[in-house]
């Protein structure tokens, strides 16, 4: 397809309005460098300034700047320092997050060759004991377990072994029980050897509801 050029049309003699927009421009123009005569700039900083505006300025019909349309992206200006770039946007929004976090949190860290108990997801055992083996980072660590497998896990998926029970798939069963068991002083003291006692709960009598076992009776004294 052959492009076609531009063609270059006169108006009208005595007639300005038939080009409207150039002559729009050219008062706009005047009109400014009227304006910034008292700046103390030279009209070459003067026309600079003009210009970068006026091309960064939306057009009320494209709803885009010039500059915009021409370079196919927003001209930068120094209106945009006042505005937040997206790093800062994302760091403000990651230290609020961080601040949310760390007031319902605790620290936690486990060190070198410290004795755990991790999640086990290869057999029927949920939890199973362990050795950190190596520090991968502030939540990873590398644990070698205790049928030689080494594994890596979240701090999430790790408990220390002194509060866990690898036989149990609740580790803090245990310690739930016993603290049941000593939390009141009238409450009788256990052998030290002997397994923790689950709280049981009386049984519910469970009737049907008698307004559902009978058909509602009509007005007349009648049944359905």
């Amino acid at each position: 397809m052959k492009q076609q050029g531009i063609k270059h049309i006169r108006s009208a003699p005595y007639h300005p309005s038939t080009n409207g927009l150039a002559e729009i421009f050219v008062q706009t123009f005047k009109n400014a460098m009227q304006a910034s005569e008292n700046d103390g700039h030279t009209l070459i900083t003067r026309l600079s300034t003009f210009l970068g505006r006026y091309r960064a300025t939306p057009h009320a019909t494209t709803g885009r700047s010039p500059s915009e349309l021409f370079l196919q992206r927003k001209f930068r200006t120094k209106l945009d320092l006042l505005k937040s770039d997206v790093v800062t946007t994302v760091q403000d929004k990651q230290l609020e997050q961080k601040k949310y976090h760390d007031q319902h949190s605790k620290l936690r860290s486990f060190t070198l060759g410290q004795t755990v108990t991790v999640r086990d997801y290869l057999s029927s055992k949920k939890w199973m004991s362990g050795v950190i083996a190596s520090i991968l980072g502030p939540t990873m660590y590398k644990v070698k377990l205790s049928n030689g497998n080494v594994v890596v896990r979240h701090i999430d998926q790790m408990r220390d072994r002194q509060f866990a029970d690898t036989e149990e798939e609740n580790p803090f069963e245990y310690f739930t029980s016993r603290a049941e068991m000593t939390g009141s002083e009238s409450s009788i003291e256990s052998p030290r050897n002997s397994p923790p006692q689950r709280k049981t709960y009386p049984r519910r009598d469970r009737r049907p509801v008698e307004r559902l076992m009978y058909p509602p009776l009509l007005k007349g004294g009648g049944m359905w």
